[in-house]
């Protein structure tokens, strides 16, 4: 876990531009509280599928 943990921050860091990070859950509204919790990444750069949807 540590080494995952280590690889994500070294690829969250080296990113030079459009990183988008994917996570796959049951629960998208826990994870998106959670990962606004942390305070990992701005506010405004976190988007739920619905985003991404079409009408």
């Amino acid at each position: 876990m540590d080494r995952t943990r280590r690889l994500f921050y070294v690829s969250c860091t080296r990113a030079l531009k459009d990183l988008a990070v994917v996570l796959f859950t049951a629960d998208p509204e826990q994870a998106v509280a959670h990962i606004r919790q942390l305070d990992l990444f701005e506010d405004e750069a976190i988007h739920t599928q619905g985003v991404f949807e079409t009408a």
